[in-house]
């Protein structure tokens, strides 16, 4: 059965959460099952955890940005540097 996000709080954890927060749960994928979104409302299943953030994507960009600020990025490819400068081609 599927509750909204502000009923899952309220069953899991004494001190509400944000809405915004728990929105931005469900949009990271953050619950096992996932969160769906069913019109404007994020529904989730009454079973759902929690899961921990995975830092592993954030620690492959810090260590590819200071890959950036390195001399020796000449071997990689150029639409690499583009996507990690935030910057497109025109």
């Amino acid at each position: 059965m599927f509750i909204t996000l502000e009923e899952w709080d309220k069953a899991n954890y004494s001190k509400p959460h944000h809405m915004n927060t728990l929105r931005k749960w469900a949009k990271e994928g953050r619950f096992e099952p996932p969160a769906e979104k069913h019109g404007r409302e994020w529904l989730v299943k009454e079973v759902a955890k929690l899961r921990p953030l995975d830092h592993s994507t954030a620690n492959q960009l810090r260590q590819a940005q200071k890959m950036m600020n390195d001399e020796q990025t000449t071997y990689l490819d150029p639409k690499v540097l583009e996507i990690l400068n935030g910057s497109r081609a025109a």
